[in-house]
């Protein structure tokens, strides 16, 4: 996708002078903006600045999202029957997730029983399981507190502090991200393409050991 744009502006002299604004990722295609007044020149600038810094913002987005998700090579090729599976350890929790709100605890039970349900199933599938449990274990310790904390303020003279909107905030956050790179994970398991997390997939490897 070609990213390429400038700007012409005029000086004190009345000559032209472009403003090279180029990123391009493949052929050279120059486009830009003469012109004619002082007053264009601005908001022509304006909108070469915004186009800069929202493609920065992207490459920004690509970069964490490769820093987050691994897309990793498992040490054989998956099966239909196993990438099916291993990508249901992702939508149980979701699903649960779903289903149990406020309780934070539902999507850890049912990814713990989906998960010893299939502790001996193939590598590819314990692998996944492992990686979707370890996930919801730092889900349920960040929600419970601040279920609780919501608890304590319903039911007692505790009020809404800052630190308090701040960490729903942040738990919403959390919480939304999280959902989104489950659904990412859930689609190319089912694919049989293996997706190791950031931390999470370090400690499944630790855990989850092929069978001898």
């Amino acid at each position: 996708m070609d990213k390429s744009f400038g700007i012409y502006y005029s000086n004190n002299n009345d000559s032209d002078t472009y403003l090279d604004c180029n990123r391009s990722s493949g052929p050279k295609e120059n486009s830009f903006w003469r012109l004619q007044e002082n007053g264009d020149m601005f908001k022509k600038t304006s909108i070469c600045n915004t186009s800069y810094l929202f493609y920065n913002y992207e490459l920004d987005l690509e970069y964490y999202k490769r820093s987050m998700i691994n897309v990793a090579k498992f040490a054989y090729e998956p099966g239909e029957h196993e990438a099916e599976k291993a990508s249901s350890s992702y939508l149980m929790s979701l699903i649960a997730l779903i289903a149990g709100l406020p309780l934070p605890i539902i999507n850890l039970l049912a990814t713990l029983i989906f998960y010893l349900g299939n502790r001996k199933g193939t590598y590819f599938v314990r692998w996944h399981c492992t990686q979707a449990l370890l996930s919801q274990f730092s889900v349920l310790f960040i929600n419970s507190y601040g279920f609780w904390w919501t608890i304590s303020i319903l039911f007692s003279s505790q009020c809404i502090t800052n630190s308090y909107i701040s960490y729903i905030i942040a738990i919403a956050i959390f919480n939304i991200t999280e959902f989104i790179v489950t659904i990412y994970t859930a689609i190319q398991t089912r694919k049989g393409i293996h997706i190791e997390w950031w931390f999470y997939g370090n400690l499944s490897n630790l855990i989850c050991k092929p069978q001898q």
